[in-house]
């Protein structure tokens, strides 16, 4: 419990933090699409933009306009896109339903866009991993438990086995030497019943 609950918390910490650097990433493609959108910004800016854009390879988004439209999307599976109709909108609601979108002012009468990321993979890897990791001790204890536990039925089986071997031995003595004795007995002539009696 110590090791999980340390684990637990240190992943918490780790996954948090990493949390706050793709808020900052994503911000950061945010500025660039705003470059992207501006007419006015020079080849070099607009060439830098669309760079740091496509570089984002990890983080999956979907921009939104005022009229709840969705105008640029990254990162998602694109199969699925174009095969269900729907698989947009159900990617949207699920990061509207992560977090707060990252308002973006695009100027020049475009109003403004709305852009949900969700998590990357890294992430949600490092939030299930404490998991992963309580299941593989459960297994081991449960292991070691299945060990304990034969190993105490067969010393268990070794106790009873060396106990009857000790009962039948001494229930043999006394009646081997019963025999014996009887026998000497009848070596002397004696009666065996009358002796008995």
């Amino acid at each position: 419990l110590c090791i999980v609950g340390a684990s637990l918390y240190y992943t918490s910490q780790l996954a948090s933090k990493l949390a706050a650097e793709e808020r900052k990433k994503m911000e950061q493609v945010v500025d660039a699409i705003k470059i992207m959108a501006d007419e006015e910004s020079g080849g070099h800016d607009l060439t830098f933009a669309s760079t740091f854009v496509s570089q984002n390879t990890t983080i999956p988004f979907i921009a939104v306009d005022e009229a709840g439209n969705i105008t640029q999307y990254n990162n998602l599976d694109t199969a699925k896109v174009s095969r269900d109709t729907t698989y947009l909108r159900t990617q949207l609601k699920a990061f509207m339903s992560t977090g707060e979108p990252i308002v973006a002012e695009m100027g020049y009468g475009l109003g403004k866009q709305y852009i949900y990321y969700g998590e990357s993979y890294l992430l949600t890897q490092l939030r299930y991993f404490p998991y992963v990791q309580l299941a593989i001790i459960m297994l081991f204890l449960v292991v070691v438990l299945i060990s304990f536990s034969t190993a105490h039925r067969s010393i268990q089986n070794q106790v009873w086995v060396g106990l009857s071997k000790e009962t039948a031995h001494q229930l043999g003595t006394p009646l081997s030497s019963i025999e014996g004795w009887l026998e000497l007995l009848k070596e002397d002539g004696r009666n065996a019943e009358t002796v008995a009696e």
